[in-house]
């Protein structure tokens, strides 16, 4: 039943990959959960970069983005010590760190382009003006890169004389980005949602204030960005909300978790309509369906 939902997305449909740092590994999950349904564009974001660059490398897409997260999770760069975080942070970290970056997605990608006719997309922030940056010519890997420049744990990327950052500021979720690119309907993995609200936290420390406000800030902007959407073409939202301080050892519990609730909504969403072609914000999950943001969009 699901699979038929799905198929019945006016064309061109869009996989939107959204933000969330290692939550965003989930989104293996939920691709996996999405069978061998394939969308006819791509479009990811920041964390959501990896598994966007994971779709035309090799025969099964949910397969792919399992493997890169779980070799992510594995590798000795991730591992961030609080003393590279301080370099990072007082200026000290220079070249050492960018090459890290780059070996560790060396690895991940080699020498793979983006998929040929503009099907696959990746987003970055434009340090400059602080707009999006929509990347899909050349290289995957330095495209991943400047994607996911988070700063403080990454350095800025230049290309094509602009630096950019973290897509996460300008396009946590990439919906315009897919309509802008063609789409007629967009399957958005939503993994940058906050899960945690700080009065449920006794020991919030200064760091800790700073990243939830930055993820409250981030799902504000990927709202407004589904509102704007959502009015036009249809946009299916799966969820899977950031619990707060996600690790490297959580990874492969996200990625089940991931395949989990995406079973359980597009079940849920698949008993409510047999067929999908109005606009509109089409959810099972809770923190979807009782956002007042997208008051008057959620069918």
């Amino acid at each position: 039943m699901t699979h038929h939902l799905l198929h019945s997305l006016p064309s061109p449909t869009a996989l939107v990959c959204g933000s969330g740092g290692l939550n965003a590994a989930a989104q293996a999950g939920m691709l996996k959960a999405l069978g061998s349904y394939r969308p006819d564009l791509v479009f990811g974001s920041s964390g959501g970069a990896l598994t966007a660059a994971s779709m035309y490398v090799g025969e099964d897409p949910a397969q792919q983005a399992h493997r890169r997260w779980k070799q992510l999770a594995e590798s000795k760069f991730m591992h961030l010590s609080w003393g590279r975080v301080y370099s990072a942070v007082s200026g000290k970290e220079t070249a050492r760190q960018t090459r890290h970056v780059e070996e560790l997605l060396g690895e991940l990608f080699g020498d793979a382009d983006f998929a040929p006719g503009a099907v696959q997309s990746l987003v970055a922030t434009n340090l400059g003006t602080g707009l999006p940056k929509v990347m899909n010519q050349g290289r995957l890997a330095p495209a991943v890169q400047a994607s996911a420049a988070f700063p403080v744990i990454a350095n800025p990327v230049e290309r094509d004389g602009t630096i950019l950052i973290d897509g996460s500021f300008s396009a946590p979720l990439p919906v315009a980005q897919a309509f802008e690119g063609g789409a007629r309907s967009i399957i958005a993995f939503d993994t940058g949602r906050a899960g945690l609200r700080a009065s449920q936290e006794k020991h919030f420390r200064w760091y800790d204030v700073a990243l939830v406000s930055i993820n409250h800030q981030v799902a504000a902007n990927a709202a407004h960005d589904v509102a704007l959407v959502a009015a036009q073409i249809p946009v299916v939202m799966v969820s899977v909300p950031d619990p707060f301080r996600v690790t490297l050892a959580d990874i492969g519990s996200r990625i089940n978790l991931g395949e989990r609730m995406a079973r359980e909504q597009l079940a849920g969403i698949a008993e409510r309509w047999s067929s999908i072609s109005d606009p509109g914000v089409y959810a099972a999950a809770p923190e979807v369906v009782e956002d007042r943001r997208l008051s008057g969009l959620v069918r």
